[in-house]
Formats: C-alpha cells, structure tokens, sequence
C-alpha cells in the first residue's frame, strides 16, 4: 500500500476517497461510470447502464450505500487504491431479508406515500428545480440524481393506479431536469437515458406536455451525437396539440436548421409558437412565476431567435437583447449568451463575439456547462 494513501475502514471513507479520486482526474460522475463499465467489459465483469451507474456512483460517494464486492473490486482497480475495503460490518440478528420479504417491504414503502407525502415531494422537487434555476448541474446534479433513484423505485413499486401517476409525473419533471443537466453537461448518452425515462413515466402519468418535451429532449441528444434521422425518428408518436406539441415542432425545427432548411424551420417555429398561444395559463409555468421559467410551455421566441441569428438581422437584435432578460435561469442565460456568440463567429463579427465570449465562459464555468464550454471553443479557436 502506498504510504501516503489513507485505508478506507468505512462507508464515509469510502465515499471521500472515491471522490477524490475522481476529482483529481477531473472526472464527472458520467465519465467516472464510463470508466467503470470499460474496465469491466474489459476484465469479464457486469455493471448497471451508464445512468444507473452514475446514479450508483454518487450514492457511494456520499456514503448513502456501501458498493457492492464487485464494485469495490472494480474501483480499486481503477483508481490504484487496493486500500478501499469496507471495515467489519456490525451483525445483523436473524437470517437476511427474502426477495419476498424485500418486494413487500418496497410496496410497504411506495404505499406509504400519502397525499401528504406526495406534497413534501413536489415541495422538495420545487426547491430542486429553482436550485438548478440558480446554479445549474454544478450546484444541483447530485441532489437530482438523488431525487430521480428515490421516484423510479417508489413509482415501480406504488400499487394504487392513483398515487403511481402522481409520482410517476414527479419522476417525469425530475428525469426531465436530470436530462437537460446532462445535456448541458455534454454527456449526450446520459441526456438521452434521462429523457427516455422521463418519457415512459409521463406516459404512465398520462402527461402529455412532459411526454413532449421529453422526446424533444431525445431528439436534442441524438441530434448533439450527429443523428438527425434518429433524432427525428424519435419523434414520432409526440403529442399532436398543447405544449407537448409545441416541444416536438421545436425539436423538429432544430433538425430542420441542422440541415439548412430554414423555410421548413421556420414554419415549425410558427406552429410551435401558435401552440404556445392556446397554452392555459396552468400549463406555462412548472413551478412559480418568476422563479423557474415556462418550460410545459416552452419559450419558442428564445429559441427560433437563437436559430436564426446567424442569418436574421431581426432575430440578431432579439438575441443581442434576450440574454439580459430578467429571471432568465442560469443555464438559458448561458446557452442564449453561446448561441450569440456562435451567430457572431457566422457572422464574421469577431470583436463582439469574444467580448461576448468571455460572459458566456464566466456563466457556462459556473453552471458546470461543459457543451457550452466547448461549443465556444470549436467557433473561436
């Protein structure tokens, strides 16, 4: 053993170091379960997918559980710490649980999620959803990530038809915040994973609206990993009407203007933006006005001005003057700051866009936005 490596004798330890090491990589929690998978393809060993892994991971560091013997093994093959060993547990009395014993523990559980229960949820979902407003996934990943682990296995296990779409609409509205995270944080596959899950749970909540935005949220991540077909393949079965229409045209425009049909674009923007004009004013907001911005109904003008800003000298003016709108959140502040830049770069404009390069860098370092850290570096060079 290393002489300067501290043994890891329980869970807190464990957790401390993993995340050390992780840290001196400059891992995030995606890349860390990247390597993991790797080295057991590599070495004949079986993990979970690439989101539950993440999942998994930071539940280890944070000392919530104790990772499993094969985990451990693969952990202290990775980071060289043949140090990370779980201390002598204390005895449990009496034979361990049976798997009948722990499925009706799980329903037990799920069945004690009352109404007043359901209200602490959305509550602390609310709280969720306005720190990532604020911070972004630097500041709200884990917490996230948390919460998506506690809601899929309560909804899985929730028998009353009644309290399962009720959760399972919170898992969609966390799964939707954990895909657009990892979207921004550039793990494409992890963004895709979160907004399929978000999906199968608004579907289950009979939630048109997050159905919606979370197809569109696939199609974005297909669409970041150079599959526009899939990403409008994906599409299909999107809601017709409402804001989850809106969603799938705005999805759907995005393709277009990947693939320089701006005249298809721009007549999808337009009935996205009709959709959004019949929108009830319950549907606008997901949380509360002012704090979180309207993403049931999303915001078509930021985003067809973002689209069109390299060619429109009006929808240039709009961008230049959006991204100092007031309550915008902090990930649309930065995303609309790098999307006037990239228009800039198109535009040959290079002063302001590295004027407006370095607020874009300031914001996208504070959110953790590694996409918008190196869209900004592939248009400047």
């Amino acid at each position: 053993m290393a002489p300067d490596k501290i043994v890891a004798v329980n869970v807190e330890e464990i957790g401390g170091a993993m995340r050390a090491e992780r840290a001196a990589r400059g891992w995030s929690l995606a890349d860390a379960a990247r390597e993991v998978a790797a080295l057991a393809a590599r070495t004949g060993g079986r993990t979970a997918s690439p989101a539950s892994l993440r999942t998994q991971i930071s539940r280890w560091e944070n000392g919530r559980v104790v990772p499993d013997a094969d985990s451990l093994a693969l952990l202290r093959t990775l980071y060289g710490r043949p140090d990370l060993a779980v201390g002598e547990q204390p005895a449990v009395d009496g034979p361990a649980a049976s798997p009948a014993e722990r499925l009706r523990a799980a329903v037990a559980r799920a069945h004690a999620v009352d109404d007043g229960a359901l209200r602490l949820l959305r509550r602390q979902l609310a709280l969720t959803a306005e720190l990532d407003a604020t911070l972004g996934a630097a500041g709200a990943a884990t917490v996230v990530a948390a919460q998506i682990e506690q809601l899929d296995v309560t909804s899985a296990h929730a028998i009353d038809p009644y309290r399962r779409r009720a959760v399972a609409e919170l898992l969609a509205r966390a799964a939707l915040l954990g895909g657009w995270q990892a979207l921004d944080q550039d793990e494409a596959d992890v963004a895709f994973a979160r907004h399929r899950q978000a999906h199968d749970a608004a579907l289950v909540a009979d939630a048109p609206p997050l159905a919606g935005q979370a197809l569109a949220g696939c199609a974005a991540a297909l669409l970041a990993a150079g599959l526009p077909a899939e990403a409008e393949a994906v599409l299909t079965g999107a809601p017709e009407s409402g804001p989850g229409g809106a969603w799938a045209r705005i999805a759907r425009a995005e393709i277009r203007i990947a693939g320089g049909e701006r005249g298809e674009a721009t007549r999808l923007y337009d009935d996205a933006a009709a959709l959004v004009e019949d929108t009830d004013d319950g549907e606008r907001v997901l949380w509360r006005d002012g704090v979180v911005p309207p993403v049931l109904a999303p915001q078509v003008s930021h985003r067809r001005d973002a689209a069109f800003a390299p060619y429109d000298d009006e929808a240039l003016a709009h961008l230049r003057a959006g991204v100092d709108e007031p309550g915008l959140p902090a990930r649309e502040r930065a995303r609309l700051r790098t999307q006037l830049v990239l228009a800039l770069v198109a535009r040959g404009v290079r002063e302001e866009a590295q004027e407006q390069a370095g607020r874009a860098r300031e914001l996208a370092g504070a959110i953790g936005s590694r996409r918008a850290q190196r869209l900004l570096d592939e248009a400047l060079g």
